[in-house]
């Protein structure tokens, strides 16, 4: 969640962070159901919003949109 909300400097890697960070979160409540409350109780989801009100990387947007789903089921 902390890679997700601040991921760096600016630099190229940026995007990469981003989408990885986010891919984990994905990956993970969809493998383990539960642990979205884990997720949503440390400031996972407020950071997703976040990362959608800010759309720098358009890859990062659209994992964001699945993940948030994927946490409201």
């Amino acid at each position: 969640v902390n890679l997700l909300g601040n991921p760096g400097h600016g630099d190229e890697t940026t995007g990469q962070v981003m989408l990885l960070a986010c891919r984990c979160l994905y990956n993970v409540v969809d493998i383990l159901p539960p642990t979205a409350r884990i997720i949503v109780g440390h400031g996972g989801l407020s950071v997703l919003c976040a990362n959608l009100l800010n759309i720098e990387y358009i890859d990062v947007a659209e994992l964001t949109v699945s993940t948030i789903e994927l946490i409201s089921q």
